[in-house]
């Protein structure tokens, strides 16, 4: 039996039973738009912090930013609590032939060297359920960035949590997303999939909690941590970034 950081029982985490499948679910499911957000956050990243510097990735995933990040010369740290999502993303380090620092656990949990960099984009912080917690996340990745150093987080817009752009029936891919919603702005996140990759069939359901989080609240905790935000990066209305929720902060 696994433990975590913590030396606690491993508890099974969202996406650990169909990570092998997450990379082409996602591309099939959002397409262009994946993929051009995707060059976009590397592009911002690339402007911000120049290559052989370290890198922190909370939720770092199947390594959708880690890996070519480190294919630029970037020293990157991937954390992730998912184990199936993270051996994905080692699988995949190693057929490419790429040197990245695995590091299994929360943001909460990070325990490791500090860096100049740290990202938490994409969904990150919806898995993120109490306010205590989120606090104390945001608290653990300023301790673990150096002085100066620059923290890129992505706030879900209220969007994501009342709409389902992402159910899919086709031949090779039925997906089906429900979202309910609970007090506090928490909701379940339901899933059930089935498909076919390359010639192997497969299916899968995932349920799990997920939060909304206001942008307000997100503020008001790292204003009170110490981070000031940069405002001048996502201005441009050319940069793929611009009507996202990214934001950049400065320790």
């Amino acid at each position: 039996m696994s433990n975590t950081p913590n030396n606690q029982p491993y508890q099974p985490q969202p996406h650990d039973h169909w990570a092998k499948y997450y990379d082409f679910v996602f591309e099939y499911t959002f397409g262009g738009y994946y993929r051009n957000l995707t060059e976009g956050t590397l592009q911002a990243i690339q402007q911000i912090v120049p290559a052989s510097t370290t890198i922190l990735d909370y939720g770092a995933g199947t390594g959708r930013l880690t890996l070519p990040l480190s294919q630029y010369g970037y020293q990157v740290i991937a954390v992730e609590k998912s184990h199936g999502m993270l051996e994905v993303l080692k699988e995949k380090a190693a057929k490419a032939g790429l040197s990245v620092t695995p590091y299994q656990g929360t943001i909460a949990e990070y325990q490791g060297p500090k860096a100049d960099m740290a990202l938490a984009v994409f969904t990150v912080i919806a898995y993120i359920l109490n306010e205590e917690e989120l606090k104390t996340s945001f608290q653990n990745i300023y301790n673990h960035l150096n002085d100066g150093g620059y923290f890129l987080l992505e706030t879900p817009s209220r969007y994501l949590f009342s709409e389902q752009p992402t159910n899919i029936q086709e031949s090779n891919l039925v997906r089906q997303v429900q979202l309910t919603s609970h007090h506090n702005n928490l909701f379940t996140y339901t899933e059930t999939c089935r498909g076919t990759v390359g010639n192997e069939n497969f299916a899968y359901e995932d349920k799990f909690q997920i939060r909304y989080w206001p942008s307000e609240t997100v503020m008001s905790l790292l204003n009170e941590i110490g981070f000031n935000e940069v405002t001048h990066q996502f201005e441009s209305t050319t940069n793929p970034l611009a009507h996202t929720g990214y934001q950049l902060f400065q320790k």
